[in-house]
């Protein structure tokens, strides 16, 4: 039932742009399938830090969405499964609005997680979810804001505002106005598969330094979850590890509790899931939560 609910969201995706194009249904979905082939290509070669792929081209995108969405949308739900403090957030049990900023979230998949969670386990209270997706690819926002219209359609009241804002997040000491005012006011701040797409060729200080500087930035109550490939696992943990070492008396998380929890939500990306269009996969991603405390 809850690849189905994936699955409907993924696929009414494509058929509303399928309507778009003056091409049969056919030809879309066969070019939408090269593409995923090659994004399989793609990420193969990322074990080596040096793949690229096209985001801006409408069918790379849909290809990602129909490949990585139900796995990413499903360990966005299991890190709320087992992250008591976040699930309570995103169940409207801590308070009515919830600000989410979403580094690298283009595709906007955990939506289909949280939506998935809201619907099975029910609302603790009125829900509000202001979500703020920040990515490099200006082109994802119109496949971000289908997303969250057609799950909106299925709750009595919206549950989801939407936002996109443009930024490669790369510029760590200048961030711009609507970046920065997003993060002071965060709850939840997520990393989407950033540092496999970004920090391919930098090192774990690089990495800590803006982590540090979101941790300046975001308030003392917020909760940084983390959603990368497995290949980057390393660098992240290293990241979070030197700054936890360097801020010991400015700032403390619970970076230890993040990593037992980090084997509840590893997850494969083989869903069971029997479609000639995907590519055989391997087990390849990891969610890590780390809870952000004020100093004592």
């Amino acid at each position: 039932m809850y690849l189905n609910f994936i699955r409907a969201y993924i696929e009414s995706v494509l058929g509303a742009y399928v309507t778009r194009f003056p091409v049969s249904r056919v030809e879309f979905l066969g070019n939408v399938n090269e593409h995923a082939k090659a994004l399989h290509e793609a990420y193969e070669i990322a074990y080596t830090g040096k793949a690229k792929v096209e985001y801006s081209n409408l069918f790379c995108r849909l290809a990602f969405l129909y490949m990585y969405g139900a796995m990413h949308a499903t360990l966005v739900e299991r890190v709320l499964q087992f992250s008591p403090n976040i699930d309570s957030k995103i169940l409207g049990g801590w308070r009515n609005r919830v600000r989410i900023v979403s580094i690298g979230g283009g595709p906007t998949a955990e939506l289909l997680g949280m939506s998935k969670r809201i619907i099975s386990v029910g609302p603790l209270g009125d829900i509000r979810i202001e979500f703020t997706c920040i990515d490099a690819v200006a082109k994802w926002e119109g496949i971000g804001r289908l997303i969250a219209d057609r799950l909106n359609a299925q709750f009595t009241n919206p549950i989801f505002t939407y936002n996109f804002i443009c930024h490669t997040m790369q510029s760590i000491s200048d961030f711009p106005c609507r970046v920065e005012n997003a993060l002071a006011e965060a709850d939840i701040v997520l990393f989407s598969y950033f540092f496999s797409d970004v920090t391919a060729e930098n090192d774990a200080s690089k990495n800590a330094k803006l982590v540090e500087r979101l941790m300046a930035i975001t308030p003392d109550s917020c909760t940084f979850i983390v959603i990368d490939l497995n290949y980057v696992k390393g660098k992240v943990l290293s990241a979070f590890k030197e700054l936890k070492k360097k801020n010991m008396d400015k700032i403390s998380f619970s970076l230890d509790n993040s990593e037992r929890k980090e084997t509840l939500t590893e997850i494969f990306r083989d869903t069971g899931i029997e479609n000639p269009m995907i590519p055989e996969m391997k087990p390849c991603a990891f969610g890590l939560v780390i809870e952000k405390m004020s100093a004592n």
